[in-house]
């Protein structure tokens, strides 16, 4: 009898600690857990918001729609775009909403999806405050080197290319997360930039992390990249490309899937060879990963370019380093399309049809 009574007090313990509670609120279910599972997803919740249950089962179906999506699209693509015929695919989804940003990642062993709240240029430090980026990255190139070049249009919407990504002996005094790869658009009412970035840290070694940024001439304004937590600056994902190897970029002025509930996204579509299989780095395998930056609801309208750069940040006077990357299959909705110079800071720019090579050195 003792040693049932036992038992039972050891199941309800195990019960109350693995069961998530929900508070309830008018009709509607919140939770503030760290972690909670729903819909067979483990949900981390690490600054303890105070989520509603239903609208986070709504971003669950909208995560793996898209992920399901990627999945199929991902299968049926010939095996030039993978590196073995079985080899699993990890999937990264970066999205916002009116409050919070999202990032789910499907594995091979696991699905997980990390909430922080939205960050924008009037609380966001690292977007209004890194001037050595901001200035890197703008036209025309100043308070960085680099080269850039452009195609023109009005009203073009996918921007497609691949990228040689520079090596890490082509990357001889880079500084870390300052050395940039990217496309983007500029318009007269908003400025986008999607980059990889290069990051060396810890004793996972060197990757080059996406990141999207849409910057609107008056409001706010959103960068995504991975994930975030309350207090840092800084995302906290380890994964990204390996050095040396190229990947497909796939980058919309304005896309739309009313099946998912997406509409007018700026989005970034990038796909290559990780030095990871998880954003953790837990599983240290080189994996294929398909990572999708998306910011909803943008109508980016009058446009004058498409671009593509490498580009380093710094000051003027001190700034040294090298970076280089070609860009292959340049095309504009579907079109094979030839870019033309229009920067160059340190750097040369060499053109062969709807390809470029940008080299930078200082």
């Amino acid at each position: 009898m003792k040693r049932l009574l036992l038992t039972s007090l050891a199941l309800l313990i195990t019960a109350s600690i693995s069961t998530p509670t929900f508070a309830q609120g008018g009709e509607s279910e919140y939770t503030t857990a760290s972690n909670v599972s729903l819909k067979n997803v483990n949900v981390k919740n690490e600054s303890n918001l105070k989520l509603e249950v239903k609208n986070l089962q709504e971003v669950i179906d909208k995560a793996v729609g898209v992920v399901l999506d990627e999945k199929n699209l991902y299968a049926s693509e010939s095996m030039s775009m993978k590196n073995l015929v079985n080899e699993p695919v990890t999937i990264n989804y970066i999205f916002d909403d009116e409050e919070y940003e999202y990032f789910y990642e499907e594995t091979n062993t696991s699905k997980d999806l990390w909430v922080t709240e939205k960050t924008t240029n009037s609380s966001n430090e690292e977007f209004i405050s890194n001037s050595n980026e901001q200035q890197a990255l703008a036209d025309p190139i100043t308070g960085g080197i680099g080269g850039r070049v452009t195609v023109a249009s009005t009203s073009g919407n996918l921007f497609e290319s691949k990228w040689k990504l520079a090596s890490v002996s082509e990357l001889s005094g880079a500084p870390n997360e300052a050395t940039y790869i990217y496309t983007g658009l500029s318009s007269s009412i908003a400025e986008v930039d999607a980059n990889v970035s290069l990051n060396t840290v810890g004793t996972t070694g060197t990757r080059w992390r996406p990141r999207l940024c849409v910057k609107p001439n008056s409001g706010d304004g959103t960068c995504l990249e991975g994930v975030r937590q309350s207090g840092y600056d800084k995302v906290h994902t380890s994964n990204g490309y390996v050095p040396g190897t190229t990947i497909t970029t796939a980058f919309w002025r304005a896309f739309n899937d009313s099946s998912r509930g997406i509409s007018n996204a700026v989005r970034l579509k990038t796909t290559g060879l990780a030095i990871c299989a998880d954003a953790g780095c837990y599983d240290s395998t080189d994996t294929n990963l398909i990572n999708i930056l998306e910011v909803n609801n943008r109508n980016i309208t009058t446009m004058k370019y498409f671009k593509l750069l490498a580009t380093i940040a710094g000051n003027d006077a001190t700034i040294k380093g090298n970076v280089r990357s070609t860009f292959s299959n340049i095309a504009l909705d579907g079109v094979a399309t030839t870019p033309v110079k229009d920067a160059m800071d340190y750097a040369t720019i060499s053109i062969n049809g709807n390809s470029a090579t940008i080299v930078v050195s200082k």
